[in-house]
């Protein structure tokens, strides 16, 4: 009886031992959430799915931040390398197209996943170093594009300067005129005052009104000395 009741109990705990393994290996304890090298605890569980479809706009990126995916967009590159033949040079945030069957790797080691964050983390720079290459370039061929026109300003103010340069020159060279003759302005001829006859004639008049008035007296003396005569 005791040896019935001795092997329950060491098959309850080889039961219960089993159990506990098989919970710790679904269990992955390292991962990335959002920002490449933060870390934290991700499940891979085995009802997790094995493919997903792509929508319009996804990126492989989104695909692996996806709760039921990885949960961590740093973990692109292992979709990336299991799906190397429809998504070959594309880049974490490269738009993929939709309807496209990504499988999604499952069962994947510690070692692995940190592998595939530093392959993201060098991509990130290689694309951050490539966007300043881009950058540059575009800077000296927007330099480019604008040393024609800086040079045709350039040579119009040249050419103007120099047309005013040979104005003035022209200007100096040229003879100053001599002055004009001066011809001498003839002095007016004088014309002589016209004879004023009115001043000589009033004196004649006054006098030949004082001889009129004693020719009159003389007369009224006669006729009155007549008339007293024949009385």
């Amino acid at each position: 009886m005791k040896r019935q009741h001795a092997s329950l109990w060491l098959i309850l705990g080889l039961n219960l031992g089993l159990g506990a393994c098989g919970v710790g290996a679904r269990q992955n304890p390292v991962s990335t959430d959002g920002e490449l090298g933060t870390t934290q605890a991700v499940s891979v569980e085995e009802d997790k799915p094995t493919a997903y479809t792509t929508r319009s706009g996804d990126t492989l990126a989104d695909v692996a931040g996806r709760p039921e995916i990885y949960g961590d967009p740093a973990l692109w590159p292992l979709i990336q390398g299991e799906n190397s033949e429809l998504v070959a040079g594309k880049g974490a945030h490269e738009t993929l197209e939709g309807g496209l069957v990504l499988q999604i790797p499952r069962g994947v080691s510690p070692e692995a996943m940190e592998q595939a964050r530093e392959q993201a983390r060098q991509a990130q720079a290689a694309g951050k170093q490539a966007a300043a290459r881009r950058e540059g370039a575009a800077q000296k061929r927007a330099k480019k594009a604008k040393a024609p026109k800086a040079a045709k300003h350039a040579a119009a103010a040249r050419a103007q300067k120099h047309t005013k340069k040979e104005k003035r020159a022209v200007v100096k060279a040229a003879p100053t005129p001599a002055p004009a003759a001066v011809v001498p302005t003839p002095a007016p001829t004088p014309v002589p005052a016209p004879v004023k006859h009115g001043g000589g004639l009033r004196p004649l008049l006054l006098l030949l009104l004082l001889v009129l008035l004693a020719l009159g007296a003389v007369l009224w003396a006669f006729s009155r000395r007549d008339s007293n005569d024949g009385v």
